[in-house]
């Protein structure tokens, strides 16, 4: 090999530590993997060095809040060592993380059963 060629950090075989930057555990923000994440507007204008962590702004420069799961999949990295990149993102304030929507509870079905009644009885159905 030669010792004047750029280490390939994509490679299977470089160890997850490596790609990020030795983060391993997640700092003040812990993040679940159905945590949202987007990108900043400082995040936008900084310099990224880190091949992976260009991939997750380039990713959420939509604007749009995908889930860490999602993120680690689509930039094709194990979602331990995605969480441990959005991590350092998310210290570095180049993305911004909130928690998952909760999932709805069940409806009331008395309410339900009165909002239908009422809409019949408007429409005349």
């Amino acid at each position: 090999m030669d010792p004047d060629s750029e280490l390939e950090l994509t490679n299977s075989l470089v160890p997850a530590f490596v790609l990020t930057g030795g983060a391993s555990l997640p700092t003040e923000n812990e993040l679940s993997r159905d945590s949202l994440v987007a990108v900043t507007a400082k995040g936008l204008e900084a310099r990224i060095i880190l091949p992976e962590a260009a991939l997750i702004r380039d990713l959420l420069s939509s604007g749009r809040h995908l889930p860490v799961y999602e993120v680690a999949a689509r930039i094709q990295v194990p979602l331990g060592v995605g969480r441990a990149l959005l991590t350092q993102l998310c210290d570095e304030e180049l993305i911004v993380a909130r928690p998952p929507i909760p999932k709805a509870t069940q409806a009331d079905r008395a309410l339900l059963a009165r909002i239908r009644a009422g809409l019949q009885e408007q429409l005349g159905a």
